[in-house]
């Protein structure tokens, strides 16, 4: 019986060096980073990629979010939900969304042959509604997942949001001596 591991393994080579080259990083984070809003305002908050040199076509996102302070809208039809870089792209695209208990999710897919965005542009949009007594809320990005024609952009990096609703305010922790010796205690 002939042994065919080192013919495998010489193919898994020549596909590895074969393979195209890594994208290398995207940014994706909430527009603006702190959202201030009036009480039960309805608002939508970008999603949004800033100036990159790489394209990509395709992206999945995790988002949570508080729902006890925060309600989620959802557009009707869904595609109102998919921002303008993306949209103005290509009008056509694969589109998944789903939203449970605190956690949403996000898939999107440009469905145009060789369309590819690169940003600046928001990619999606969220409606939400504030809650209706002062309160900060933060939105975050647990996952997110680009590729470009079916290649992964690595690494991706985010960037969490946070609604002001009302006369709340996030509170900065003044850094002082003894913070700093508290902190970094050898």
């Amino acid at each position: 019986m002939r042994s065919t591991c080192g013919f495998g393994a010489v193919l898994l080579g020549i596909l590895f060096l074969s393979a195209p080259a890594p994208v290398w990083a995207i940014d994706v984070q909430f527009d603006p980073e702190i959202r201030a809003v009036e009480l039960g305002e309805i608002f939508d908050y970008d999603i949004f990629v800033p100036a990159s040199p790489d394209t990509f076509n395709a992206f999945e996102l995790t988002i949570l979010y508080e729902p006890a302070t925060l309600g989620l809208l959802e557009r009707s039809p869904i595609s109102l939900q998919v921002g303008p870089l993306m949209s103005a792209a290509c009008p056509t695209g694969f589109h998944l969304f789903s939203a449970v208990d605190d956690t949403i999710r996000i898939t999107y897919s440009l469905l145009c042959a060789g369309a590819r965005v690169s940003g600046p542009g928001v990619i999606y949009r969220l409606r939400l509604q504030a809650p209706s007594v002062a309160a900060i809320s933060d939105v975050r990005i647990l996952g997110a997942r680009f590729a470009d024609t079916g290649i992964p952009i690595v690494p991706v990096t985010t960037h969490d949001g946070h609604v002001q609703a009302g006369d709340a305010w996030i509170p900065v922790e003044p850094v002082t001596w003894g913070l700093l010796k508290a902190r970094y205690r050898e």
